[in-house]
């Protein structure tokens, strides 16, 4: 009867640390999505520049000048919608 007690402590523990690692990988996943919602301010812009995701997730940055959509796409903007 111990063994089987034994046994069933376990058999708990092991399933406490699957789901613990997988919950632990599941975080960690998702936290290296890109942001695809908000704002951000970018300093050295010399107008306003819009930078948004269609449906499929395809990036198109609006800007004034060729050098403000050069520098949102260099600085990584691109993560936000």
């Amino acid at each position: 009867m111990k063994w089987l007690r034994r046994g069933l402590y376990v058999l708990g523990g092991l399933l406490v640390l699957i789901m613990l690692v997988g919950a632990g990988g599941y975080l960690w996943l998702r936290s290296s999505l890109p942001e695809t919602t908000g704002s951000i301010a970018v300093p050295r812009l010399g107008a306003n520049v819009e930078v948004r995701r269609d449906a499929d997730g395809v990036v198109t940055i609006r800007a004034q000048s060729d050098a403000d959509a050069f520098y949102a796409l260099r600085t990584g903007c691109f993560r936000w919608t």
